[in-house]
């Protein structure tokens, strides 16, 4: 992801105060899975690396993802994208605790055009 912010991935906190009672809650996301549209799903445990092209043509080194096929056979062209974070949200207030499961999705499309490959001869 690039640029996570505390409203994309967290921590977000947020405090508040009731009738002489401070409660604050902090959510974090704990998992990402996105489900690819080609058939691949992946799971993440954070919030990746973003591209660089400095970097070449290597995998990312905390989540990433590589089509081995166009999406010109996909109706409009694209890979539906889906991506469902859980969210724990930890709470405090009054002497108490807990914490609550949240489950987010969010929905996208690529459009992979070209998928190049490259030949290593023998001896190499």
């Amino acid at each position: 992801m690039e640029n996570p912010t505390p409203l994309s991935f967290g921590p977000y906190v947020q405090s508040t105060t009731l009738g002489g009672v401070t409660i604050t809650a902090t959510a974090q996301v704990s998992s990402i899975i996105w489900n690819m549209g080609d058939g691949t799903s992946v799971a993440c445990a954070n919030a990746g690396t973003p591209f660089v092209v400095a970097y070449g043509a290597v995998d990312s080194p905390t989540c990433g993802h590589r089509y081995a096929r166009t999406s010109v056979t996909q109706p409009g062209g694209t890979f539906p994208i889906t991506a469902t974070s859980q969210w724990q949200v930890s709470w405090e207030g009054g002497g108490a605790s807990g914490v609550i499961p949240v489950t987010t999705t969010a929905t996208s499309a690529v459009r992979i055009n070209e998928i190049q490959s490259v030949n290593v001869g023998a001896g190499r």
